[in-house]
């Protein structure tokens, strides 16, 4: 295993913080656009992304040390989990003959690591 001495460890954690201090106001000033564009999204742009208008004003409202990022993602993921799950039917080109209507697949970003979701029977 490697050893890293004490000091190599100080420097690099003493480099991080100036390297933060120095890119802060980009990225605050990159947060700043990013709620700005969500912003001018519709309620139906939003909610297609999983965010709703008063999450926008959560993130706003936090201090400028805190990512407003974060916050967003947050609150996109607790809504996710509690979300309840749709299937869009269509119909079976078998349907005038009596078939059964087909299920979609409705796509999720990564439920089984391809990005599907199969609907359930």
């Amino acid at each position: 295993m490697l050893e890293v001495s004490p000091a190599f460890r100080r420097r690099a954690r003493l480099a991080s913080a100036l390297w933060s201090a120095l890119t802060w106001p980009a990225r605050v000033a990159e947060a700043r656009r990013t709620l700005a564009r969500f912003g001018a999204m519709t309620d139906r742009e939003l909610a297609d992304v999983g965010l709703l208008r008063s999450d926008l004003a959560a993130a706003t409202a936090l201090p400028p040390h805190v990512e407003p990022g974060r916050r967003l993602a947050e609150a996109r993921g607790a809504r996710a989990r509690f979300a309840p799950r749709r299937c869009e039917r269509i119909p079976s080109l078998f349907a005038p003959f009596g078939g059964q209507e087909a299920r979609l697949p409705r796509l999720e970003g990564g439920k089984d690591g391809q990005g599907t979701e199969l609907c359930g029977a």
